[in-house]
């Protein structure tokens, strides 16, 4: 009987299993890129004689790359994005309406007056369907009136004592 030595036997087992994984990763990594190369000549005739919808197929193909093949080399091949375009400035946002005052108000049956202060301080008297600068009255009611400045209507009201700044200090004038 020959005596074997452990050591070289693990030596010779590592080295075959080795070989056997390399092999098995050589053959997959082949076939992985077989199967990008153009196929041999021989296989593109059996190629062009197989099925029409196999050759209409392979002509697609081609003729997406036409738009490649008749590009100038010179040019880039990523197209540059375009320009963005500039928003347009915002509309200019209209003056406030600066509306006149209503001080008090006047009905009896069938008639109404509103007693206004215009934006420049002067105090005019007009009944409904009058003008107070450039608005039109529309009605007179106790205690409001609405204004029409062209397609918008506003209402005024008359202050009241609890709206701010029309409360009334009481007590002695410090002066």
């Amino acid at each position: 009987m020959k005596v074997v030595r452990v050591g070289s036997v693990d030596t010779a087992l590592s080295a075959v299993s080795w070989v056997l994984v390399g092999g098995a990763v050589w053959l997959g990594v082949g076939e992985v890129f077989r199967r990008d190369r153009p196929p041999a000549p021989a296989v593109r005739e059996r190629a062009s004689l197989a099925s029409a919808p196999e050759a209409e197929q392979a002509t697609v193909r081609l003729e997406r790359l036409e738009r490649l093949w008749s590009r100038d080399l010179r040019q880039t091949l990523i197209e540059p994005a375009p320009e963005p375009v500039p928003e347009p400035p915002p509309a200019a946002a209209a003056a406030p309406v600066r509306l006149p005052r209503l001080a008090a108000t006047f009905v009896e049956s069938g008639r109404s007056w509103g007693l206004f202060v215009e934006v420049d301080g002067a105090i005019r008297v007009r009944t409904a369907s009058g003008k107070i600068g450039e608005f039109r009255i529309v009605e007179v009611v106790s205690g409001a009136a609405t204004l029409r400045l062209g397609s918008r209507e506003f209402e005024v009201r008359v202050p009241t004592r609890e709206e701010p700044g029309t409360a009334r200090r009481r007590g002695r004038a410090p002066w």
